[in-house]
């Protein structure tokens, strides 16, 4: 499940207990039939993630637990940079040499 937030908000505690309330639903829904997955996680996404105590404490608690994580957009962007590093390198080498051989 995914819960995308407007790019100005700041992910905190009440949004990680939404997120888990809506994961144990689905969760629950799922164990009923026998050909759905028998795991559901979370992913909040905003635009930040607030520092008090108990949202920092719930966000490493859910992430643990491997239920409910919480990223930012650039969080997520950086993300898919690192995944597809490799392939990102080799398309600038790529083209940098298709350039110096237009010259």
């Amino acid at each position: 499940m995914i819960e995308l937030k407007r790019p100005q908000h700041k992910s905190n505690k009440e949004d990680i207990d939404q997120a888990k309330d809506y994961r144990s639903f689905i969760e629950r829904k799922m164990s009923t039939d026998k050909f759905s997955p028998n795991k559901v996680i979370a992913y909040i996404v905003g635009g930040e993630i607030s520092d008090d105590r108990l949202t920092v404490d719930e966000v490493e608690t859910q992430q643990e637990a491997d239920k409910v994580y919480v990223k930012t957009f650039i969080q997520l962007l950086e993300d898919a940079k690192n995944y597809h590093k490799e392939f990102i390198d080799k398309y600038t080498a790529f083209t940098e040499k298709q350039s110096s051989l237009e010259k």
